[in-house]
């Protein structure tokens, strides 16, 4: 598998997501919490059951979710 890398929007930094793991529970929830609790220096543990379309799906929607909190913090201060 080829690294994948994603832009964390706080602070624009990139972080590989290469390393695989066998997850048999629930692979979605087990990569969103991943991306949720990451350490910003580590690579995202990947489910094995995921295809990459599916990683940078769940991917992509992280990074939405994460920029719309954003916007909250910031509507909230104004």
């Amino acid at each position: 598998m080829s690294d994948v890398y994603w832009r964390n929007v706080t602070s624009g930094k990139y972080w590989s997501l290469s390393k695989v793991v066998d997850v048999d529970y629930n692979p979605i929830k087990h990569l969103w919490w991943s991306l949720w609790n990451r350490d910003k220096d580590e690579q995202l543990v990947l489910p094995k059951r995921l295809t990459m379309k599916q990683v940078l799906y769940i991917v992509d929607a992280f990074n939405s979710a994460e920029e719309n909190e954003v916007e909250d913090e910031e509507d909230e201060r104004s």
